[in-house]
């Protein structure tokens, strides 16, 4: 499947929503909505935004780059906009914020359009979720690349070296491979039991090391945690390890196309149990859809009555896919485990 392939499918899903909303057209602003539409296409110039330096106007006959004279240019050669069949809508850098907006209602008069961040913007992110068939197969790729990346740098990783030592590397790794780190994790030994989200410190390595990774690729983000122990390992490290990849396939074996998340959540609830952990579920959220976002807010998984274990986390990515199918609800979560590996004895 080509770009131009995977667009229209994205293009065909969103002329529907107009119709079905009788508007004139969808306006898209966010990195994520941009990268979706484009296919893999950016407009961000800083990472830590939501919004983007440009936006997409699509209406039912023409497609349209919102930008200021700094981005357009690059924006339609080297984001190939162009190629896409987009018309530059372009206002001056120096114009004020409204600019972008009056360019915009001269396409689409009245304001008659649905914005990625306004009241359609839960059922916009609806439209992202069955996975291309494209998407897939670069989704897969990226899952292969993160868990490389990581693996490559926990077999380099030496002790003594600080928290901080081992995020660049991991950075550096996942640059190399066109790879945006929209998060980097690592804990050292203790603080890998003490905190859920450990953000790199001054720690140096002593025993034991985890990285955990977000990837961002063509504007699709994969989770990765793998965990490396220097000498002999532990019984009760072997025992937690063995205990959350149990818990983990109860994940994956449970997720399937029209499976309710809540079943799921309680299957992995069961194994909390069965190993000896009941409690630990609470530590920490058990994941939730994902693909554009590291987690799509509003749809993290939780228990209908009552899965990150103390010194042990297991981060995997699954896909279901149905050729064919759109399902708003869970299409996307799905096919095979990636990057699964955990826990490395050096």
């Amino acid at each position: 499947m080509t770009r131009a392939d995977d667009r229209a499918i994205k293009r065909a899903r969103v002329r529907d929503f107009v119709a079905r909303h009788n508007l004139g057209g969808v306006l898209f602003t966010t990195q994520k909505s941009f990268s979706w539409y484009t296919s893999g296409g950016q407009n961000h110039v800083a990472l830590n935004t939501e919004a983007g330096v440009a936006s997409i106007l699509v209406t039912p006959g023409q497609d349209y780059l919102i930008a200021n004279n700094i981005e357009a240019s690059r924006l339609m050669e080297e984001e190939g906009l162009g190629d896409l069949g987009l018309q530059p809508l372009i206002h001056r850098w120096d114009d004020d914020p409204a600019a972008a907006t009056r360019l915009a209602e001269r396409i689409v008069p009245d304001g008659k359009y649905a914005a990625d961040t306004g009241p359609h913007a839960s059922e916009l992110e609806h439209l992202r979720y069955s996975l291309t068939p494209l998407e897939v197969e670069r989704y897969r790729v990226l899952g292969r690349d993160c868990a490389t990346a990581a693996v490559e740098v926990c077999n380099a990783i030496s002790p003594g070296q600080a928290e901080w030592q081992v995020a660049a590397m991991l950075s550096k790794s996942l640059w190399e491979r066109k790879i945006i780190p929209v998060v980097l994790l690592v804990a050292a030994d203790e603080r890998i039991a003490n905190y859920r989200h450990p953000i790199p410190t001054d720690n140096p390595v002593q025993s034991c090391a985890m990285v955990v990774i977000c990837g961002k690729r063509h504007g699709l983000i994969l989770s990765t945690t793998r965990l490396v122990h220097f000498g002999p390992l532990p019984a009760d490290l072997r025992r937690k390890h063995d205990a959350v990849m149990r818990v983990d396939a109860a994940f994956i074996g449970n997720t399937t196309i029209d499976a309710d998340v809540n079943e799921i959540f309680q299957r992995a609830l069961d194994l909390y149990d069965q190993t000896g952990y009941s409690d630990e579920w609470t530590r920490h959220h058990q994941g939730g859809g994902t693909v554009q976002h590291p987690r799509l807010q509003g749809d993290v998984a939780l228990p209908r009555s009552r899965s990150a274990m103390a010194g042990v986390r297991m981060e995997s990515v699954h896909h279901r896919h149905e050729v064919g199918r759109h399902n708003d609800r869970n299409a996307g979560r799905a096919g095979n485990p990636l990057a699964l590996e955990g826990l490395a004895e050096r």
